[in-house]
Parts: structure tokens; sequence; C-alpha cells
């Protein structure tokens, strides 16, 4: 699924063979090759677990108030959970040239 997700936003297809096109490798920041850097962050479970109701619901959307932030921001190109409930929860795709952009 996730080279799936990479390959669909890295790659534009016509017809059915891949044809390089400059102006759309530009319009999604790549470089002379069609090639761009990816940041992925994969969301863990923390220690903090204990919060009541009313506190899990107010970090929750502060946590969506982020990612709608990052995506409006161009940085973030795909987020979302995972469903097993264990320990890793969720990942980020970042459209940035490093952890530090």
């Amino acid at each position: 699924m996730l080279l799936f997700v990479l390959f669909a936003f890295g790659a534009k297809a016509q017809d059915t063979k891949a044809v390089y096109d400059s102006l759309y490798a530009q319009e999604l920041g790549a470089d002379d090759y069609g090639m761009r850097s990816y940041v992925m962050a994969f969301l863990k479970a923390g220690p903090n677990q204990d919060k009541s109701k009313e506190e899990a619901q107010q970090l929750q959307a502060a946590h969506m108030a982020n990612i709608g932030r990052l995506a409006e921001e161009g940085k973030l190109v795909l987020a979302g959970p995972f469903l097993e409930g264990g320990e890793l929860r969720g990942i980020y795709i970042f459209a940035v040239e490093s952890v530090r952009s």
C-alpha cells in the first residue's frame, strides 16, 4: 500500500506508460530527473495514556488542527492512522527536504 501511495504522488501516468513531464515535475518541486525528497514519520504510542476523555478529545482536536495546518502549508502529503491498535499508531509523509524543514 505504501509503495503505491508514494508512486501515485511521484509520477504522472499517461495511457499505460510513465512519460517525463518537466512542467509537472517542476510543479511538484522535483529536480531535473523528476525526483524530490520526502520525509516519512511514524507516530508511536506514548507513555501518557491516562488522560480523561475530555483531555484526550482536546489533544486529538489539536493533532487534527496541526495536520490541517501542515497540509495547507503544502508540507504534508499523506497522514493516516494504523488501525491495528499496536505501538505504531499512524504515519506522516512530508514533502520537505529534511526533518528540519
